[in-house]
């Protein structure tokens, strides 16, 4: 895949994720304020469900991850965008250790919709999550785009077979 089109691509499926969630009228529940991606610790309640672990967890730290880097081009010039502190790096770093987290969330049996797919779909998450945090670690911002495919193709395969609900009603 090129990277315009990767490019392309990422952005339109984060602008169709936040259609279908203004749409739905969603709000994180009330747990989220207390995430923080400090050194990765994340503390998820017992009570959380699915679409508390997704709202809270999951969606922002995979946006954070995909929208660090990137490209835009615009009609006088293509404007790259990275980190470019250490601060910025390594809030990335726990960004992705935040997204591990829920990962293994929603491993949980309170959660698991079974021990197969759901189970293959959450570890192909936290392991795509380790690759975004070994090259945000490593200050690499290819690396860091790269590691955006391995995050979206784990989330396309489990909301392809899993998420059968519409997120908006007659949809």
């Amino acid at each position: 895949m090129t990277r315009p089109f990767a490019i392309a691509i990422g952005t339109i499926a984060i602008v169709a994720a936040a259609v279908v969630v203004y749409r739905a009228g969603a709000r994180p529940p009330a747990f989220a304020s207390s995430v923080t991606a400090d050194a990765g610790a994340v503390s998820i309640p017992d009570s959380a469900t699915v679409k508390d672990v997704m709202a809270a967890v999951i969606d922002p730290a995979a946006d954070a991850l995909w929208l660090a880097v990137g490209s835009e081009i615009t009609a006088s010039a293509t404007v790259e965008r990275a980190p470019t502190s250490d601060a910025e790096w390594n809030a990335l770093v726990a960004q992705s250790r935040t997204l591990a987290a829920g990962a293994r969330a929603l491993l949980d049996p309170r959660r698991a919709r079974d021990q197969t797919d759901w189970r293959r779909y959450a570890l192909a998450l936290e392991a795509a999550s380790r690759v975004a945090g070994k090259a945000a670690a490593a200050r690499d911002k290819d690396g860091l785009f790269a590691s955006g495919e391995g995050i979206v193709n784990a989330c396309d395969s489990c909301h392809e077979k899993y998420w059968t609900t519409p997120a908006v009603p007659g949809e």
